[in-house]
């Protein structure tokens, strides 16, 4: 999935012993029969439990003995460079880095743990890190803190995925986070402003595939769950503070995740959502919240959609048929309103394998459309 991610980069972050480094063990451990993996381990050393240092722990399927080499130790000179209480040993990191880079090229995901303040001393490393990034090959790494110099530009790239680990969360990342490598099923989001036509063709996407023999699920957000129930009220009743309302939708997706999506994405079968976490970025940053934030919280838990179709009208054609419809009008249906909504999603559209669909043809054209584009897809990958 992340190999035909637009986005290649997996970015673990959380404070000190959240379990970053043990969650990557674990990935390393389940990928490694499946994928080429190669990069190193930046672990403790200590004497009678007592922390002197650093030691990098180096892999790749060419290496064939054990490498480690010292980063950092605890000493009482003045001998630079340091980081704190700790000597660090750049030309070790450096000697890493050239093992590593033999036959980078046979190379499916490269592991980094971690990305922190001895690392980035070493400026070949931090060459080595962007060019992974920025070439787009697949990156598992964890990353320090600190939001200084080059640690702060790797918190605010962009072609980044983020996942927050935490000691509540981290055995349920177990499993979201290797769906993003084996991942049995194929997940598949319709996203569009209201009236775009977005649960019509969801409908007649699952006949056409159900018809046809094929194992698939469909679900919508918000959800039918306790969650889902409440944002349905409050839409309705308009009476819900903005934070509130984000908050619902968090818990709601969690919900969904754990329940639909993850059991039916590792049973093989295809999921299709009527809406995802794009509409929260869309509508709720239309409301003034930040949507990349909102992105970065979100795809934590949610796993990423193979596949994304948008269906785009104009916002007066939205509200035409909400009216012809004759329910009752959300908080979220204005024109001026929608057209914020519609800028976001087409500005975070390219952060996710999607197509663009006009919504204002006939019915029949978009979903012939919609079949023809997720024919060939499921034969192949979604990139």
């Amino acid at each position: 999935m992340l190999l035909d991610f637009p986005r290649k980069a997996l970015i673990l972050y959380g404070t000190p012993k959240s379990g970053k480094t043990t969650l990557t063990r674990f990935l390393v451990k389940t990928l490694s029969p499946h994928l080429k993996l190669a990069g190193f381990f930046t672990e403790e050393v200590k004497e009678e439990g007592i922390r002197k240092g650093f030691v990098l722990k180096v892999f790749a399927p060419w290496i064939k003995e054990k490498v480690e080499l010292p980063l950092g130790l605890r000493d009482s000179t003045n001998i630079k460079p340091r980081v704190g209480k700790y000597r660090v040993f750049v030309e070790n990191l450096e000697k890493a880095l050239f093992l590593l880079q033999e036959k980078k090229e046979n190379i499916d995901l490269w592991v980094i743990d971690e990305i922190g303040k001895m690392e980035v001393m070493s400026q070949c490393f931090c060459n080595f890190v962007e060019e992974l990034i920025y070439q787009k090959r697949p990156l598992l790494a964890t990353l320090g803190v600190s939001k200084q110099g080059f640690l702060g530009k790797v918190w605010k790239l962009r072609e980044a995925i983020f996942c927050e680990v935490n000691k509540a969360n981290r055995e349920f990342l177990k499993k979201r986070i290797v769906l993003e490598f084996l991942r049995k099923g194929k997940l598949i989001v319709i996203e569009g402003i209201d009236g775009s036509g977005k649960s019509t063709l969801c409908k007649a996407l699952f006949q056409h595939f159900f018809q046809k023999g094929k194992n698939i699920v469909i679900s919508q957000e918000p959800t039918t769950g306790p969650y889902g129930k409440k944002i349905k009220e409050a839409l309705i009743k308009k009476a819900i503070h903005p934070e509130k309302f984000l908050e619902l939708f968090y818990l709601d997706r969690l919900w969904h995740v754990k329940n639909v999506i993850i059991p039916s994405l590792e049973k093989g079968d295809i999921v299709l959502l009527d809406r995802y976490y794009l509409s929260t970025l869309a509508y709720q940053g239309a409301q003034g919240m930040d949507p990349y934030e909102i992105l970065k919280k979100n795809e934590t838990i949610a796993p990423l959609p193979d596949f994304v179709i948008f269906l785009e009208i104009s916002p007066e054609t939205a509200l035409k048929r909400v009216a012809f419809r004759g329910e009752a009008k959300s908080c979220f249906e204005k024109a001026n309103f929608l057209e914020k909504v519609d800028k976001i999603y087409k500005k975070y559209l390219p952060y996710f394998n999607h197509v663009i669909l006009s919504g204002e043809k006939t019915f029949d054209k978009v979903i012939n459309e919609a079949l023809n584009i997720l024919e060939s897809k499921l034969e192949s990958t979604f990139s």
